[in-house]
């Protein structure tokens, strides 16, 4: 088995790596704040499990 070798450009990556970084306004993996409309869901199904007596009080 033949091993190549590219020619590498020094250059091009010294211009890659010298560019200006800017962190990404939304990233899969950054933590989310909660829309309010989510907070809101959340909120009232704990009232409705509650007003239900599916919920122990002691988990509010």
């Amino acid at each position: 088995m033949e091993l190549k070798f590219r020619h590498r450009d020094y250059k091009a990556e010294e211009q890659v790596h010298s560019l200006s970084r800017v962190a990404a306004e939304t990233h899969p993996l950054s933590p989310q704040s909660p829309s309010s409309d989510q907070v809101q869901f959340v909120f009232l199904f704990l009232v409705y499990i509650n007003r239900s007596n599916l919920l122990p009080t002691a988990c509010i």
